[in-house]
């Protein structure tokens, strides 16, 4: 979030990337809980685990592009 902070602010996501941002940390970090406390069976608890933690790749890999920052876009 540091190192693409200006280009946030540049598309205008300076307000809605953070609060964006901490919804799906909290998410992956919720789900890989469920696999660490057995809050599921074990095969559930890492579907739910590896499911978010594709969607925060996904996540990260769409901003990158909503920011045409050139090559790495």
């Amino acid at each position: 979030m540091i190192a693409l902070w200006p280009d946030l602010v540049r598309v205008g996501h300076s307000v809605i990337a953070p609060i964006y941002t901490a919804f799906f940390c909290t998410t992956m970090w919720f789900a890989w809980e469920t696999v660490r406390h057995k809050l599921y069976p074990l095969l559930n608890s890492w579907m739910v685990a590896i499911s978010a933690t594709c969607w925060f790749g996904s996540e990260i890999a769409g901003e990158i592009f909503n920011q045409g920052m050139g090559n790495i876009s």
